[in-house]
């Protein structure tokens, strides 16, 4: 079964849940090639997480072309309804996706917009600075 655990924190609050692949990784896929994401998407079954979770397969292939274009991910309440994040991939020095950094905060501090002037330079930064460190030291 593809599911991880993911666990959260709160002062007096401690909650686990599994995610499913399609929950952990949707904006992952924006950094694969047009024809394995359509592939991807002409098999999986979408299951909503709260009302804002996209469902729709032609809807969400849409929306990660947006982000492959654009080069970052903005959520906001398709996980969890309290909270929005926005992503930028990490790249090898062959270009490939190994991972991401991200920052997330709670629903309705910030939109898509103010997170983009806040945040989207010192996410790159902070991407670019990884891939040359790991570049530096043989690991990429």
């Amino acid at each position: 079964e593809d599911e991880e655990v993911i666990e959260r924190e709160a002062p007096d609050l401690h909650i686990a849940q599994r995610l499913e692949l399609q929950q952990r990784a949707a904006r992952p896929l924006a950094a694969l090639p047009p024809e394995e994401r359509a592939r991807y998407l002409a098999t999986v079954e979408l299951k909503p997480v709260t009302r804002r979770t996209i469902t729709d397969p032609k809807v969400l292939g849409h929306e990660l072309e947006r982000i492959a274009a654009q080069g970052y991910a903005w959520v906001d309440g398709e996980l969890d309804p309290g909270i929005c994040g926005m992503a930028v991939p990490v790249r090898d020095q062959a270009g490939r996706v190994v991972a991401a950094i991200s920052i997330n905060t709670i629903t309705g501090t910030l939109d898509e917009a103010g997170a983009k002037d806040r945040f989207l330079t010192a996410l790159k930064r902070a991407a670019h600075d990884i891939r040359s460190q790991t570049s530096a030291s043989g690991h990429a």
